[in-house]
């Protein structure tokens, strides 16, 4: 926008990853494809998703946060990224590593996967959403057998 209001230039704005956050304890924040979308788009063979709780690292652990979560989806083949969802202290934070991976050319998710976290830190919600990607049918099994929810996507 600032390249065609300020400098006259005629590019195209890029609209495939437009990220929002709602600024509420706790804060929202998401970018891309939900589930239901992507399943419906992709196929739920074409689709992968990352779950990882707060309370699952370190940090969480240690700053007693309880019940919030980053939610990841992912292209199957390509591991191009499909959308993020996170609720959670920081989520507007903790979204942007994605957020900036959805504007690279390949939009992949092996920087996170590969890449080196801090530790003790609240990116590794991020991260571990990334590491323990599955299929929708798994991740279904994981939210009703180990978090006993129970819902239809």
């Amino acid at each position: 926008m600032y390249n065609n209001t300020i400098l006259g230039r005629r590019e195209k704005t890029d609209y495939h990853a437009v990220p929002h956050a709602i600024f509420m304890y706790p804060e929202i924040a998401s970018v891309g494809l939900g589930e239901q979308e992507a399943i419906k788009r992709y196929g739920g063979d074409k689709v992968l998703i990352g779950f990882r709780r707060f309370e699952d690292t370190t940090k969480g652990e240690a700053m007693n946060i309880k019940d919030y979560f980053a939610k990841i989806l992912v292209e199957t083949e390509t591991m191009r990224i499909l959308g993020a969802h996170i609720i959670g202290p920081y989520a507007s934070t903790l979204i942007q590593e994605v957020i900036n991976l959805m504007y690279t050319s390949n939009q992949s998710a092996d920087p996170i996967i590969r890449g080196m976290h801090i530790h003790p830190a609240l990116s590794e919600v991020v991260e571990g959403a990334f590491r323990s990607l599955m299929s929708p049918e798994q991740y279904h099994h994981v939210m009703e057998h180990h978090y006993g929810l129970s819902f239809k996507p």
